[in-house]
């Protein structure tokens, strides 16, 4: 996955966060069916061309390319429908406007992936979450990038990293931008939550970069604590999981896996 994430530009490879080596784990060709990304180019790149529209988009490239059998979509708020590529479909809105978000669930899908690589900002990703939480299949993952990085220093609101932590450890979804029905929902429907670090310098933040939420396959009652997460070969943030150990883990050969 990481060669053909660098291939396409994308910056969810070697060349910047080396997330790949966690959607590895979780996401195996053959399994997935459908999976949505919001934001497909990245911010800071936005910023720098200057204009609305773009003509590729490059993590959907990867996607498609790694999951060919999989229905793969993308959402963003900018013009990309003059982007070509073997993925299914991009939808224009914006992350941050419920009524822009319902346009996905005219699609009539249910996603066993759903990535947010948007703005970023606390307050866009918990809207998203809050609302496509329950597009999600049972079994399946919702993903939120970049929590080591918000783009408003005047946020107000509780961090997006903090309220995941709060949910995971005490299983209440502590957020402004959600109506009690849909933090009742994801409150009975997380199974665990994973934190993972960023490859991106300087490494005292870039800790707890990355949240993978399950879904739980059956609900449970709303007031149980969330269950401990599956075992898996990836070790969470933590000492021993510091970027720099995993960089020199990948340099060993774990980066064309």
């Amino acid at each position: 996955m990481t060669r053909l994430c660098d291939a396409s530009g994308s910056d969810k490879g070697f060349r910047k966060h080396l997330y790949t080596t966690v959607y590895e784990e979780f996401i195996k060709p053959g399994k997935v069916q459908a999976l949505l990304e919001i934001g497909l180019f990245c911010h800071d790149d936005q910023k720098k061309a200057g204009f609305d529209y773009f003509s590729s988009a490059p993590s959907l490239t990867m996607w498609a390319e790694y999951l060919p059998d999989a229905r793969i979509y993308g959402y963003d708020i900018k013009d990309f429908t003059s982007a070509r590529g073997e993925w299914t479909g991009i939808i224009q809105g914006d992350q941050s406007k419920p009524e822009d978000l319902a346009k996905l669930r005219e699609l009539g899908e249910s996603f066993d992936v759903i990535i947010d690589d948007g703005l970023h900002a606390s307050k866009h990703q918990q809207i998203s979450f809050s609302c496509l939480f329950e597009l999600v299949k049972p079994g399946g993952f919702y993903i939120i990038e970049d929590l080591h990085y918000q783009p408003d220093k005047a946020e107000q609101e509780l961090k997006t990293r903090e309220a995941l932590k709060k949910l995971k450890h005490g299983g209440k979804w502590i957020s402004s931008h959600a109506t009690p029905a849909q933090s009742a929902f994801i409150e009975a429907n997380v199974e665990d939550i994973l934190f993972f670090d960023s490859m991106k310098l300087p490494r005292t933040t870039s800790r707890d970069a990355i949240a993978v939420i399950r879904k739980r396959v059956t609900p449970q009652n709303a007031t149980e604590p969330i269950a401990e997460p599956r075992g898996s070969t990836l070790h969470e943030s933590g000492p021993e999981s510091r970027p720099e150990a995993r960089a020199t883990e990948s340099a060993e050969g774990s980066v064309d896996a």
